[in-house]
């Protein structure tokens, strides 16, 4: 089959065949043996058997068995692990690692430059936000929305609901309270 830059025999019996790719020869079995999947810059062997597929990614092997080993999900610079059983899910992120439990662990909320837990049984919810850790409860602690610059509480209850805004807090009450434009 034609490539970019080399030659791709296919056979089209027992022969494997190779799938075309920008920088590499991927042979792909159609039988027992792995298949391999195309990727910018490396082979990425894919066993469709007991043996783990590999996921593209951009600068590295992701492996994702689909057993009980854990599914490795693509991301840009990091290996992101994510058990399907009772080990937490990694979630993408830009550069870091979040891990994100399915059971009565706190589960992550990817953001730009932090990691934001967000537990979602009676502790606080975490908001994602460019330059800061919003914590928002859900129970009758206030609710915090996010913000460029700031922390803005916002109570979900009698208390006032904060509003956001740029560069200052603006509090803006529900009840009797007049509310602020």
């Amino acid at each position: 089959m034609p490539t970019r830059n080399a030659l791709l025999p296919a056979p089209l019996t027992s022969a494997p065949l190779c799938i075309p790719t920008r920088n590499a020869l991927l042979p792909a079995p159609l039988t027992s043996p792995p298949l391999w999947m195309p990727t910018r810059n490396a082979l990425l062997p894919a066993p469709q058997t007991s043996a783990p597929i590999w996921m593209p990614t951009r600068n590295a092997l992701l492996p994702a068995p689909l057993t009980s080993a854990p599914i490795w999900m693509p991301t840009r610079n990091a290996l992101l692990p994510a058990p399907l059983t009772s080990a937490p899910i990694w979630m993408l992120t830009g550069n870091a690692l979040l891990p994100a439990p399915l059971t009565s662990a706190p589960l992550c909320i990817p953001t730009r430059n932090a990691l934001l837990p967000a537990p979602l049984t009676a502790a606080p919810l975490w908001m994602p936000t460019r330059n800061a850790l919003l914590p928002a409860p859900l129970t009758s602690a206030p609710l915090w929305m996010p913000n460029r610059n700031a922390l803005l509480p916002a109570p979900l209850t009698s208390a006032p609901l904060w509003m956001p805004t740029r560069n200052a807090l603006l509090p803006a009450p529900m009840t009797s309270v007049s509310a602020w434009l």
